[in-house]
């Protein structure tokens, strides 16, 4: 399987010879409940970039699908529709949901750039950085106390 790119904060993708394969992350699944109805595209369907194209719906509540890429569906996960508990069991693997065509390759490359530097970011952000603004906070308000 190619790397894993987060999409959507609760989706991942995989890009792999133009087809990008969709699923739901482990900590989306997590906060789902176990009896799910799964509404997926069709095979043959075409999807656009950044739109709905499916949902999951549990007692917690819905969750939409969206697609990453515009292009049509070339295959559905027939055994998560026969049985959505694997999106709990191994939501990364064999809890995939559907793969897309893309119809634009140099769309594939933005996606992985862009995930690249979201991973970047997130990996600036780490709780030291929060800790110090902390401290500086602490100090600015002593400032003030005294005066």
């Amino acid at each position: 399987m190619s790397d894993v790119i987060s999409y959507m904060g609760y989706e991942w993708i995989t890009v792999e010879n133009g087809v990008v394969t969709i699923g739901i992350s482990e900590d989306a699944a997590e906060d789902l409940s176990e009896d799910l109805i799964l509404t997926l595209p069709e095979q043959d369907d075409v999807v656009m970039a950044g739109k709905v194209c499916g949902d999951i719906e549990s007692e917690n509540g819905n969750l939409n699908i969206y697609s990453p890429v515009s292009g049509t569906v070339i295959e559905v996960n027939d055994a998560v529709l026969e049985n959505p508990a694997l999106i709990f069991e191994d939501p990364t693997d064999e809890g995939w949901l559907f793969k897309v065509e893309a119809d634009d390759a140099d769309k594939l490359d933005q996606i992985s750039l862009r995930a690249k530097s979201f991973e970047d970011d997130d990996e600036d952000d780490d709780d030291e950085d929060d800790d110090d603004l902390d401290e500086d906070d602490e100090g600015d308000s002593k400032d003030r106390d005294e005066d």
